[in-house]
């Protein structure tokens, strides 16, 4: 787990890593998608707190989408700092513990500062801070299990999660087996109780549903939490099993299941505590997609790119006529300028840059520049933009899309072939 300090200078290494000076922002895209990639769920959590802690004193400004561009942007004193060794950091030291962070302060803290849109103190929270709702499968047996099985199916709810299991199977023509493969395919977690019964067993396999669960949910990488019961042989006759065969299954299974990390309960409030502690601990240690709202992401649709990576631009090496016969073109595939060009184009960035990037294939000159560029705009493998601030006035830059950052990100770390096609 990171330290305050640690998280800022996490924050801080995305301007180091772009040669920032004073001005030049890191989009927020970019720093929201790192973010999650890197950070585990707590911290993710802290990263809003510590970037607001860094624009209260002046480090960085944030500028929402009302601006144009959703970006943080480096001060002048946040600049002196990435690249002096001899300012400290001490915003987290001196601060006191109970003063208020910037997501608490009130209104007129606010308004004090001009990077800051009315009315939102939280900065980023609402395009960083997006926490997923995890569906969690709940199996065990049902009669001996049934209020053991309400309290915790309510223990998820109340941490904001979906519980799903036998409950809602529905009134249709389908195999109550592959009806739970469909639960199971769609959850994000597996949770496991066992006490003294085996459950009803499948006629075809000789096991129970709650043990073929378990071995289904294992085979497709589900994350498992088991609980069982701390005593079985203190549970009432009714609740266990009187078939000797059945019972040696039953504890058979409960052996092969304790190769997962396992609790016991005693009590129902016992259970439900250690459910909670349970879920929030394998939800840090193996987060999941999960789901989130649909109005918590971009509603606008996303495009997808449908190209042949390997077209390419022809250009004439010489202007002079007499040489230009005598020396061949310069051919660069669409997939070339991607990949190369990718370093620069995964923030807004310049002309000059994107020309610069080039170089490290072709010498070409900036009307060749334009030409790629408008094809890659036409392809809506990029956008184009405009950044205004007080050091550098005003400017044209390009950035990739959304669709256009994947696709690179495939091309650098995956297999992509001729096709730009992205699902």
């Amino acid at each position: 787990m990171k330290t305050e300090k640690q998280i800022a200078e996490y924050i801080f290494d995305f301007f180091r890593d772009a040669r920032c000076k004073a001005g030049h922002i890191v989009m927020m895209r970019n720093f929201r998608h790192e973010s999650q990639r890197v950070l585990n769920p707590k911290e993710q959590d802290k990263v809003v707190d510590i970037a607001n802690k860094l624009i209260e004193n002046g480090y960085i400004t944030y500028e929402g989408a009302s601006h144009g561009i959703e970006c943080l942007r480096l001060t002048q004193k946040g600049y002196d700092y990435i690249y002096d060794d001899n300012i400290p950091l001490d915003i987290f030291e001196t601060e006191n513990e109970q003063t208020p962070s910037k997501v608490e302060s009130n209104s007129s803290t606010a308004a004090s500062n001009p990077a800051i849109e009315h009315g939102n103190t939280s900065i980023i929270s609402n395009s960083l801070n997006i926490k997923p709702i995890y569906k969690v499968f709940v199996s065990s047996t049902y009669k001996d299990l049934m209020e053991e099985r309400i309290k915790v199916m309510s223990t998820i709810v109340t941490s904001g999660h979906l519980p799903i299991g036998m409950e809602q199977f529905p009134a249709a023509p389908i195999e109550a087996w592959d009806y739970i493969k469909l639960l199971i395919d769609n959850a994000d977690y597996y949770l496991l109780l066992l006490a003294g019964k085996y459950g009803s067993i499948h006629p075809d396999t000789g096991k129970s549903y709650t043990e073929m669960e378990y071995e289904y949910a294992k085979g497709k990488g589900v994350p498992v939490i088991f609980f069982t019961y701390h005593d079985v042989n203190k549970l009432p006759f009714d609740k266990c099993e009187s078939d000797p065969a059945v019972r040696n299954k039953l504890e058979s299974f409960r052996k092969k299941a304790s190769t997962d990390l396992r609790q016991t309960w005693s009590t129902i409030d016992d259970l439900a505590y250690k459910v909670k502690c349970s879920l929030d601990k394998t939800i840090e240690l193996f987060p999941r997609i999960g789901w989130i709202r649909a109005d918590s992401i971009n509603p606008a649709r996303e495009e997808k790119l449908n190209f042949n990576l390997n077209e390419c631009f022809t250009f004439s090496p010489t202007d002079n006529l007499l040489l230009e016969e005598q020396t061949p073109p310069i051919t660069i595939t669409l997939k070339e300028v991607i990949f190369t060009a990718g370093s620069v184009l995964k923030d807004y960035c310049q002309t000059s840059s994107i020309k610069d990037a080039l170089s490290k294939i072709a010498e070409i000159d900036f009307n060749n520049v334009d030409t790629i560029l408008e094809r890659l705009l036409f392809l809506k493998v990029i956008e184009r933009g405009e950044i205004k601030n007080e050091y550098e006035g005003c400017y044209k830059v390009w950035s990739f899309t959304d669709a256009g950052l994947k696709l690179y990100m495939r091309l650098k770390y995956g297999n992509t072939g001729a096709e730009g096609h992205i699902d």
